[in-house]
């Protein structure tokens, strides 16, 4: 009887399945990897944007406190709700305090509350992701 070379058809077939079921693995386990990067990079993004702007309104309470806020800096739309102003920062509104190389999508909402009698002066931030949000926040 002669001796055999090589692989049976059936052999190699199994072969080549096994890798692409490690192949289609692989991907899935990359695919996450890249989203959750993501998620964490807008994350981190997010978190800067907000402590710019706590920078911002900190170096120009006077401004937020005494007078009209939109005459701080292009990018900034506010509207004076009797007891509390709402301001929005937009991506013009962080330079000289972002690098520019951000990518700055969105934007910050800050809300002042007037100090008043029995009510103490604060500042609150949250993170507007989309234009309806950045639009509709300060109107």
């Amino acid at each position: 009887m002669k001796k055999k070379n090589g692989f049976t058809l059936i052999e190699l077939l199994a072969v080549i399945a096994i890798l692409g079921l490690l192949v289609t693995i692989a991907g899935f386990s990359v695919t996450s990897i890249l989203k959750k990067s993501k998620s964490d990079i807008n994350d981190v993004q997010k978190s800067r944007m907000i402590d710019a702007a706590k920078l911002i309104v900190m170096e120009k309470t006077d401004k937020f406190t005494y007078e009209d806020p939109r005459s701080i800096i292009s990018g900034i739309n506010c509207v004076d709700r009797g007891s509390t102003c709402k301001c929005v920062i937009t991506k013009d509104g962080f330079n000289g305090y972002l690098d520019k190389t951000d990518n700055i999508t969105g934007c910050v909402i800050v809300e002042y509350t007037y100090p008043r009698p029995g009510v103490e002066e604060e500042f609150k931030y949250s993170y507007g992701s989309n234009e309806e949000e950045c639009n509709n926040s300060s109107s």
